[in-house]
């Protein structure tokens, strides 16, 4: 009789003392019969991770918004300075004198583009509408040429690309002989006539004809979309020059119409000091101040500390601490400019002529 032990758990048989146990197979995550294995749940981010990530973005919009504002800044001071030079410059002193801060800049420049920066944001934004306009119709009229497959048809995007090349060439030649006949009009400052204003046509022209072939170019591409083009970094240095010589002309646009509005400001002072805001000055020493117009009194009252008083001055300007005025019998040909600091040392009263 033969001892046979029965099998085991595993389904294996033992014989003698010695028995073969061969490998569990390997387990794989197979979803069993009853049903799709429960998966664990990802773990959410921790406060620490979300607080790193919100301050990094912020850092991220510091680096952008800084650089932005700083060079907002700069441009917005020499455009106030442009102002500021010209309109002194036209009253007969310098403006370095004042000493203006950079409030006073920005602050002037404020006041001389807000009228062409609401034009230029209008001449944007058309343009963006018609170029989209433009291009939607570029796609469309190439689509139903391509359905038509007739070689003879002509598409729309040569149609505008020449009539664009075509506009380029017109602004061009329009520009050029405007520059030239205004250039053959009066210099009187006093009336700033067209001599003046001719210095805005080439940055104006220069950026039209560059938007306008820039246009026309990207039309154009749209004829043999098979043929090579630019690799990206040569599409990207492209756009980058274009926005470069935009943003040259725009500098150079706005910084020419500060000019011209400093002189017409510095026009109208002129024209106003007869009867302008009178300024009397007390002194407690002499001044100097002799001039055609300018009344000198002295004052003997012991329990007062200013011993001069000066009449007859006008206000051209008060900036930078410092007080410009003119004698009331002053002229743009005739007569000087007073600069006095506006500070304890002397007094000031100011008169309203009626």
């Amino acid at each position: 009789m033969s001892d046979q032990s029965p099998p085991d758990a595993d389904g294996q048989r033992a014989t003698g003392a010695a028995s073969v146990t061969e490998p569990d197979p390997p387990r794989t995550d197979t979803p069993s019969a009853a049903g799709p294995t429960a998966t664990k749940p990802a773990e959410p981010p921790s406060s620490g991770d979300t607080d790193v990530d919100e301050t990094s973005r912020l850092l991220d919009l510091i680096k952008t918004l800084l650089p932005l504002a700083t060079t907002v800044t700069a441009l917005l001071v020499y455009f106030g300075w442009s102002y500021s030079h010209a309109k002194a410059t036209r009253l007969g002193f310098d403006s370095d004198l004042l000493d203006q801060s950079t409030r006073t800049l920005v602050v002037m420049s404020a006041n001389t583009i807000l009228r062409p920066l609401f034009v230029v944001l209008a001449i944007a934004f058309a343009w963006l509408e018609v170029r989209a306009l433009i291009r939607g119709k570029i796609v469309i009229r190439s689509a139903e040429v391509e359905a038509a497959d007739e070689p003879g048809t002509v598409s729309m995007a040569v149609t505008i690309s020449w009539l664009l090349f075509a506009a380029a060439a017109t602004v061009l030649v329009a520009a050029v002989v405007t520059y030239v006949l205004f250039g053959r009009g009066t210099r009187d400052v006093r009336t700033l006539g067209p001599w003046y204003y001719r210095q805005l046509i080439p940055p104006l022209a220069l950026a039209l004809i560059s938007l306008l072939v820039v246009e026309a170019l990207a039309a154009r591409n749209r004829i043999h979309p098979a043929a090579p083009g630019l690799t990206p970094w040569q599409r990207t240095a492209s756009r980058a020059l274009v926005w470069a010589l935009l943003a040259v002309c725009a500098f150079w646009s706005v910084a020419v119409y500060a000019r011209i509005s400093g002189l017409r400001d510095g026009n109208r002072v002129a024209d106003r000091i007869p009867h302008g805001l009178q300024v009397v000055v007390y002194s407690p020493d002499g001044l100097g101040l002799r001039d055609d117009g300018i009344q000198v009194r002295r004052i003997d009252d012991a329990g007062s500390r200013y011993r001069y008083r000066y009449s007859g001055l006008r206000l051209l300007q008060h900036t930078g601490g410092r007080l410009v005025l003119a004698p009331r019998a002053w002229s743009i040909h005739h007569g000087r400019i007073i600069v006095l600091p506006d500070d304890d040392s002397l007094r000031f009263e100011y008169v309203i002529e009626r």
